[in-house]
């Protein structure tokens, strides 16, 4: 029996490989200026040690506190000055403070759009691909590396998410 979870396990660790060489090979062709991942709250911080993106939440690390009117001018202007062209909700966060962003950007003449949902502190729905440890970071690599102007498949590094040509 032990062999079977050993080998097991080692083929698991190859896919976690090959997963992290798929996100590191195509988040590097985000363009470096717009290496930006504004999202709701700060949950994040990990994703951009890991591959070098800056990470700016609205609300911080919490998800119960409101972003202020300066902490939404800050976001603002920062997103014009750099064109940074998406900004993310996510999968357990209210869209509230993300619609000021873009709003306060379009007032300045700079279009950003909702670049898609991420997932921070949730899996996708059982049953489905990002419903996995696996699916989840599949799809978040490949939503932001494509919203930022990078360039991943559509429907991710094994083809399996929704929203592809094909689905």
């Amino acid at each position: 029996r032990c062999d079977v979870y050993e080998s097991n396990a080692n083929a698991y660790l190859k896919r976690l490989n090959a997963l992290d060489e798929y996100a590191s090979k195509v988040l590097q062709s985000v363009p470096g200026e717009v290496r930006v991942l504004v999202t709701a709250h700060d949950a994040f911080s990990y994703f951009g040690k890991r591959f070098g993106f800056e990470v700016i939440g609205l609300q911080g690390i919490s998800t119960e506190s409101e972003a202020s009117v300066q902490d939404v001018n800050r976001l603002v202007n920062l997103l014009v000055q750099r064109k940074i062209p998406a900004i993310f909700v996510e999968s357990t966060v209210p869209e509230k403070g993300i619609r000021a962003l873009i709003e306060g950007a379009s007032a300045q003449g700079h279009t950003v759009k909702i670049g898609g949902s991420l997932y921070s502190d949730a899996m996708g729905d059982s049953g489905t691909w990002s419903g996995t440890y696996m699916g989840m970071i599949d799809h978040n690599v490949t939503m932001i590396t494509r919203a930022l102007g990078g360039d991943a498949p559509a429907r991710g590094r094994e083809g399996r998410l929704a929203g592809g040509p094909d689905s």
